[in-house]
């Protein structure tokens, strides 16, 4: 916008040596509105230009509001698949976002010597301006220094804590399985099996990050009204990606007074006021609980307070995006397919690979 005010002043100030400086206030309105239009057409060209190279829709190369329009519609992903099948692997769906569907491509931007960096829409992921998670952190090197403090905490010794807390909420959700949906000849009793997968993933990730569940497959339902605000937030992240910079818009007043905070009685907020809690708690001098959790290990490998409760926040949150929607109508869509269901149910039945293989027996492989 500095750019754009200083080239309208020059070049009004250049029409005006040109007239003698003797403007009228029509021709003032005049001037400044063509000096717009020449900026408007030269960012617009600039916009155009710098992926050019890469086919796609015109109006998608000048604008992301294509895109923000059908993450409204929530019909983004068959859209972009569907450019995909005009343009071709690559294809260009916002000014500056290339969507591709071929695995030459993907990797060749994941491979080691590439020196891709992560895009702005990876803003939105960031629940606090002043502090990063690792999937936030859009610098390499700053990531790869958080990533070497991280991954001690998932391996080595405490691979077998963390086993044993993902096996209590296997049992947890065969016990809930056992209680409420197991049908008699006279009673069928139908479980929503994409919901119950969600509390048993969401447990899962509470356990092992703070060293007890939350409590859905518990009580076989939100708690909270976590996953109810979760859900309702996750169509905005959408226009987030779309539109990176509003990210900065909704942490600045007074939006911020709309968003989740640890001072909230239910929802998001709830889990932010439990990351910031447990952080604390292990910081404690007096802390007399020594059983180890992810948090424990965070801090243990020089991962700061703030980072740690980001960390924490994100890992928990990834589980409560809603990717398996579901209805309680048997004959809905979202159902699937016959084959995949009569796969499943020989599964159940006929396991052939025997019970799980826990981490400390690959060890002592040959």
């Amino acid at each position: 916008m500095t750019k754009m005010a200083n080239f309208i002043k020059d070049f009004v100030t250049a029409w005006a040596s040109f007239n003698g400086a003797s403007f009228k206030p029509t021709a003032v309105v005049a001037t400044v509105a063509v000096a717009v239009g020449l900026w408007l057409i030269g960012y617009l060209f600039q916009t155009w230009r710098r992926l050019s190279h890469v086919p796609g829709p015109f109006l998608n190369s000048i604008t992301p509001l294509v895109l923000t329009y059908h993450c409204l519609k929530e019909d983004i992903t068959t859209y972009t698949y569907k450019l995909s099948l005009k343009y071709g692997p690559l294809v260009r769906v916002a000014p500056n976002i290339v969507a591709y569907f071929d695995p030459e491509t993907l990797r060749h931007v994941c491979s080691n010597k590439a020196n891709y960096t992560k895009g702005l829409w990876f803003e939105f992921s960031r629940w606090d301006l002043d502090h990063y998670s690792c999937i936030a952190m859009r610098d390499n090197e700053s990531r790869k220094i958080r990533k070497t403090k991280l991954i001690p905490a998932w391996s080595g010794q405490y691979m077998s804590v963390m086993e044993s807390r993902v096996d209590s909420q296997v049992r947890a959700f065969i016990d809930l399985v056992e209680r409420k949906y197991i049908s008699t000849p006279g009673v069928v009793r139908p479980m929503d099996f994409g919901h119950r997968a969600q509390f048993y993933t969401l447990d899962v990730a509470t356990s092992v990050t703070f060293g007890k569940p939350l409590g859905f497959l518990q009580k076989d339902g939100d708690v909270e009204k976590y996953l109810e605000t979760t859900e309702a937030m996750t169509p905005g992240f959408g226009i987030l990606g779309t539109l990176p910079w509003l990210v900065y818009a909704i942490h600045a007043w007074p939006l911020k007074l709309f968003m989740p905070g640890e001072g909230d009685a239910i929802g998001f907020g709830r889990l932010m006021k439990f990351a910031s809690e447990a952080v604390k708690q292990r910081l404690d001098p007096d802390d007399t609980h020594s059983e180890y959790d992810l948090i424990r290990g965070y801090l243990r490998n020089g991962v700061e307070p703030e980072d740690a409760i980001q960390e924490c926040i994100t890992l928990v949150y990834l589980p409560s995006i809603p990717f398996l929607p579901s209805s309680p109508n048997p004959t809905s869509t979202n159902q699937p397919p016959p084959s995949q269901r009569c796969r499943f149910r020989n599964n159940l039945h006929n396991p052939s690979n025997g019970p799980p293989f826990p981490s400390h027996h690959s060890l002592i492989l040959p």
